[in-house]
């Protein structure tokens, strides 16, 4: 890894620890002991009668899930129907997006790929 790229990936994650878009400890060791970061996954098109447990069961089958949150309404409390998946290893992210996207959940099909970081408003 270049002294330019190991830079640029601390910016990415400092600027995603502060905007809490992850959490320290979600941090895993990757290749020779250096620091990596699994990919936050999108989840798109959930039914509104799915919980984080459910999430968490089914993204269980592609490995070890770090975390899953279901975004939900401010004010009605009602699932938006997406939510974020955090898997433990790269290898595990990938197997989560080609096994679930597109897969039928309560008859909707799920919208499954690498999160991007939240855009900033205006």
């Amino acid at each position: 890894m270049s002294e330019s790229s190991f830079w640029n990936y601390v910016e990415l994650v400092l600027a995603s620890v502060i905007h809490k878009r992850i959490s320290p400890q979600f941090l895993v060791l990757g290749e020779k002991g250096t620091k990596s970061m699994a990919a936050n996954l999108f989840i798109g098109n959930l039914p509104y009668t799915f919980d984080e447990t459910k999430l968490t069961e089914l993204f269980a089958q592609a490995g070890s899930v770090v975390s899953a949150k279901i975004i939900s309404d401010k004010y009605s409390g009602r699932s938006r129907g997406f939510g974020f998946v955090q898997m433990s290893s790269d290898e595990e992210t990938k197997a989560a997006i080609e096994k679930f996207n597109g897969f039928q959940v309560e008859g909707r099909p799920l919208v499954v790929n690498e999160a991007r970081p939240m855009q900033a408003r205006n």
